[in-house]
């Protein structure tokens, strides 16, 4: 006995050290950072923004996720810019949108060294008028053309400085505890897995690790942007039909195109404008309780706790649910992702039941009949 609680406690505290390093590593990236500071002093006769661009390596694009940008005023501002990068080696900076001249300088890059950009640093100018740099390193900027005036800048590979950020580390810490506590504490899964025949499944550790799993999948999908094409028997015609809905008109206007598929689609599209809740969010809610629904049912085969929560997390975090064609597409591909757990549940739900009254068996029916329903209206005529 005394063998047997010891080892638990060895096995309960390896969970532990090894949650905990799990958690900390996947979530690096918010209490970890790599950040290099642009310092520039910017003064403008008229309000405009300042926009920084940079990236890690030479001849690499510069895109809008890598850049911040400050609002100047009148009266100048010295605007400090930290950028999320390992190495800084090119940046581009965007005066304003040409209303003005810019006074801006000195630019300062600084990491674990420091570099001040001089002449000799600004490898390409464009739109700009004059570009010149007095003794105390400042710029004059004046408008030319229609296009924001942009400089692009080489600092020479300054390296990042590493910074640790306590709360979110600390949030890793607390959420790796309560995951611990619902596996293996006095109560967790790994103690008790399998209940016997009289004792509920959801227990609180069962129901706190499929909260977590569900707010995770949650916040996964608000992540998520949507995206779609202008086919007009794709993703255009969803737009076209859940307008005609949401105008009264339930065909919208006649031609090739009309009722070439289901009716679910556009009606879901429609209800997410009604109810201002983003479609996506909506389509994850409804995926959300669909796994749910079925794991539900699944609970009527086996009882154990341990493969009910990986069946959730495997139907959570299905790689369709979150891929570009499947999900974030507003296209009738991404609906089966929720229709699909939820027929088979409602007609393993009217198979397992079908030895009871015939009330039950009607409302299982009419269950599974509305399941199928919402399957038929998505398909292609």
């Amino acid at each position: 006995m005394i063998e047997s609680k010891n080892r638990r406690r060895f096995l309960s505290s390896l969970v532990a050290v090894l949650l905990l390093a799990l958690f900390l590593f996947c979530g690096k990236d918010s209490w970890l950072l790599r950040e290099a500071v642009v310092s520039v002093g910017l003064k403008t006769s008229v309000p405009q923004t300042c926009r920084v661009f940079w990236t890690e390596r030479a001849g690499e694009p510069f895109v809008s996720e890598r850049s911040e940008s400050v609002r100047v005023n009148g009266r100048g501002v010295s605007a400090s810019f930290r950028i999320s990068a390992n190495r800084v080696e090119t940046l581009r900076i965007d005066f304003g949108n040409g209303a003005g001249t810019v006074r801006a300088g000195p630019i300062l890059v600084s990491g674990k060294d420091e570099r001040v950009l001089d002449w000799n640093d600004f490898a390409e100018r464009h739109d700009i008028a004059r570009f010149d740099v007095d003794a105390k390193r400042a710029v004059d900027i004046e408008p030319a053309g229609e296009h924001p005036r942009a400089v692009h800048a080489k600092p020479v590979g300054v390296s990042a400085r590493s910074r640790i950020c306590a709360f979110p580390m600390l949030c890793l810490i607390l959420l790796s505890a309560l995951v611990w506590f619902s596996l293996a504490g006095p109560r967790g899964l790994f103690w008790n897995a399998a209940p016997s025949q009289g004792e509920t499944v959801c227990t609180k550790a069962f129901l706190t690790l499929a909260t977590l799993l569900v707010v995770v999948r949650f916040a996964i999908s608000f992540r998520i942007p949507a995206w779609f094409t202008g086919s007009p028997w794709d993703d255009l015609w969803f737009f076209r039909t859940a307008s005609s809905l949401l105008d009264g008109r339930w065909l919208g206007p006649y031609d090739q195109h009309t009722l070439i598929k289901g009716m679910c689609g556009p009606a879901i599209l429609a209800a997410s404008s009604l109810s201002g809740v983003p479609y996506l969010v909506g389509e994850t809610a409804l995926y959300v309780f669909s796994s749910l629904f079925f794991l539900s049912v699944a609970a009527r085969i086996s009882r154990n706790r341990l493969f009910l929560l990986c069946s959730l997390a495997l139907l959570l975090f299905n790689p369709l649910s979150t891929s570009l064609g499947a999900f974030q597409r507003i296209h009738r591909n991404g609906m089966p992702l929720w229709q699909v757990p939820l027929v088979f549940g409602a007609l393993f739900l009217l198979f397992l039941d079908c030895g009871r009254a015939w009330r039950v068996l009607l409302v299982r029916a009419i269950v599974a009949g509305i399941a199928l329903w919402t399957f038929q209206n998505t398909r292609e005529d």
